[in-house]
């Protein structure tokens, strides 16, 4: 991705897990074009506490609302 036609210079990334099944659900990435100097202890952290935040989530909505969740698939799909 970084040495693509998009000129992205800088990308962080964390997994997306169910707390629940240890699936992974996706990730939750960070890329800009500018380039970066290497990701901190600190900043990794953030971006794994992000990425724990929107599996509860996802899990939420998709526990709550399975039927509007794969409806609104089938529209992206579209």
């Amino acid at each position: 991705m970084v040495t693509g036609a998009l000129g992205l210079r800088y990308y962080a990334g964390a997994p997306i897990v169910s707390e629940s099944t240890g699936r992974r659900l996706g990730a939750l990435c960070v890329i800009d074009k500018s380039p970066r100097t290497e990701t901190n202890l600190a900043q990794r952290a953030l971006l794994t506490d992000l990425a724990i935040m929107a599996a509860t989530l996802l899990v939420e909505k998709l526990t709550l609302a399975p039927e509007s969740v794969e409806l609104g698939m089938a529209q992206s799909l579209r």
